[in-house]
């Protein structure tokens, strides 16, 4: 296979549940699994993408320092509005990666960054950029 060039990331995906409630319009709900980095990939002539990859471990979970608690705040509040089902089990508000992952992935940020973040493998450095986002959008 090529290499890609560019460094590139993912996570595995579990398909929990479906539905197409109309044509065209399909609701999946996944679990994320395990980060990974593409090594290489190759674009066969039916479109498969197929890949060279390896896993990444798991963030070391940090302790949430109260510098952050505002973030956890507003992740309750998200939860609460969202709805609690879109927040499975465990809920780890006082683990500093769990509240940064859930942030960068719910907040409306452009793809891009929203990908940046979920690529930091630092959480302190995750939960600094989101907070100085939040405080110049006037959120906290």
């Amino acid at each position: 296979m090529p290499a890609c060039g560019l460094l590139e990331f993912g996570t595995l995906a579990t398909i929990g549940d479906w539905d197409m409630p109309q044509l065209g319009i399909l609701h999946v709900r996944t679990t994320g699994g395990a980060r990974f980095q593409v090594h290489a990939h190759a674009v066969q002539d039916d479109g498969l993408v197929l890949g060279e990859v390896t896993t990444l471990p798991a963030e070391p979970v940090v302790a949430l320092s109260d510098t952050y608690r505002p973030l956890a705040q507003l992740l309750d509040l998200l939860a609460e509005r969202i709805g609690r089902q879109h927040f499975p089990e465990p809920r780890r508000r006082d683990d500093a990666s769990w509240v940064g992952y859930r942030l960068a992935e719910l907040m409306p940020l452009p793809l891009s960054v929203k990908q940046s973040m979920l690529e930091i493998n630092d959480a302190e450095v995750r939960l600094s950029v989101l907070r100085r986002f939040l405080q110049q959008q006037g959120l906290l």
